[in-house]
């Protein structure tokens, strides 16, 4: 039965699984992507074009309900045009996009009556275009948002010229996989990883004031270029990953806050090549959110520390595939969920990578809105300058001690890279300005 026809099968495990339910950020589901266009593109075929996208491919015409998921070939992509060249400066135009986004994050997107997306092609000004995609999140990954992305230019300038076909043969479909199932070997490798778990709860104060629109702006921190090549020195001479790195230094951060020296966070996984062949460059999202555990020892060096999360990482990914609730199941000791915090690491900068991609077609400022996958919820990406992303529930922190805690992490980062033969818990984190970590 093939997938225009609604057969069922199960999707993502960001969709299904994230640890939302214990978040306070309201529809936390919805991500959102802002650019900036040319207005020297035709907008009748822009839109045109974004249809035509919808219509090609089955994962933008999905639903979900309870027994899994299912596509609905009748339905047609969201797409509306919108004129807001009467405002008076862009300040007042700000404010009523910035309106418009939180609108369409209220009005929500039912899980139940695909299309889950909507785009908005706003003229701000005699020369730009704003271009405003609200999705639900679960529903692609950075890699197929690229794609689509490329096809959708290509499918517009088919149209300018003549043609009709546009990227027919651009990007392969999603497979019809069900995803994976838990194995025997699975059930058995987390019940013994996470034998006697505790979740690593942080000792932090509480919100002065909860700002929900914190939690989908998020704060950012860069490393400066030379602490940067410091930090991706210091990998390559221990033989790790940045990603290696990245998480060693989380990891000690929640141990100094959790006082603890046994530690469990949250990593993402793109689990694109634990699946048939073709799922590496199908259009969907297969991203999964698994459990990294570590124990930090009193003695244990930077590099042992680095060593350690390389190995721990070996071990969780040949069981990646695993679902983050049967995950669970696995732990003895866990009331709810496993943990408060996840990790997302990318080579690179997805808002930049896009600008370099479609820069010739006149897109570019390109933004990402969407609240925490837990937590707390920081991500790593690789550019020339490290950047560091911190988003969090503000229920749980507020905007002040989020920005201490990036502040914090950072100087882990580069402080490991300064004194790899140091004993790890003794590397410096607080800043110049801080006598003490963040109390009650």
């Amino acid at each position: 039965m093939s997938a225009e026809t609604g057969q069922a099968c199960q999707f993502s495990s960001v969709r299904r699984d994230t640890p939302f339910h214990d978040i306070a950020v309201p529809l936390q589901d919805h991500e959102q992507i802002l650019f900036v266009l040319d207005a020297r593109i035709d907008a009748g075929v822009f839109v045109a074009a974004w249809r035509k996208l919808g219509e090609r491919h089955a994962i933008l015409r999905t639903g979900f309900h309870e027994s899994g998921q299912f596509f609905d070939p009748d339905c047609r992509p969201q797409v509306e045009t919108l004129d807001w060249r009467n405002e008076t400066g862009d300040a007042a135009r700000a404010a009523r996009l910035q309106a418009y986004l939180a609108n369409a994050r209220r009005q929500g997107l039912r899980d139940d009556c695909p299309p889950l997306y909507r785009v908005a092609l706003i003229r701000w000004n005699d020369a730009t275009y704003r271009v405003a995609w609200t999705l639900r999140r679960g529903l692609l990954d950075w890699r197929s948002i690229s794609t689509l992305l490329r096809e959708l230019f290509a499918n517009y300038h088919a149209a300018v010229n003549g043609g009709t076909e546009g990227a027919a043969a651009l990007i392969p479909e999603q497979p019809n996989w069900p995803g994976p199932a838990a194995t025997k070997t699975d059930t058995a490798f987390w019940q013994d990883y996470l034998a006697d778990c505790k979740l690593t709860r942080l000792d932090l104060p509480p919100p002065a004031k909860a700002d929900d629109e914190d939690a989908f702006s998020g704060i950012e921190r860069r490393i400066d270029v030379a602490s940067s090549n410091s930090v991706r020195r210091l990998a390559k001479a221990a033989g790790v990953t940045l990603n290696n790195l990245a998480q060693s230094a989380w990891a000690l951060l929640l141990s100094h806050y959790a006082r603890t020296d046994d530690v469990v966070f949250g990593i993402l996984r793109s689990c694109r090549r634990s699946g048939p062949p073709g799922l590496e460059d199908a259009v969907g999202s297969f991203l999964n959110i698994i459990p990294l555990r570590t124990h930090i020892a009193e003695d244990i060096n930077v590099f042992e520390l680095l060593w350690q999360l390389r190995d721990e990482n070996r071990k969780v990914r040949e069981h990646e595939g695993s679902q983050l609730g049967e995950i669970e199941q696995c732990a003895n000791n866990v009331d709810a969920a496993l943990f408060d915090t996840v990790l997302e690491f990318d080579q690179r900068d997805p808002m930049c990578a896009l600008g370099e991609l479609l820069g010739d077609e006149g897109a570019r400022d390109f933004r990402h809105y969407s609240g925490p996958m837990a937590r707390l919820h920081v991500q790593v990406h690789d550019e020339e300058e490290i950047i560091i992303r911190l988003k969090h529930d503000p229920a749980f922190i507020d905007k002040h001690a989020a920005k201490h805690l990036l502040e914090q992490y950072a100087n882990l980062m580069t402080g490991m890279a300064r004194e790899p033969w140091r004993q790890a818990r003794d590397v410096p984190y607080l800043g110049d300005d801080e006598r003490a970590p963040l109390q009650w």
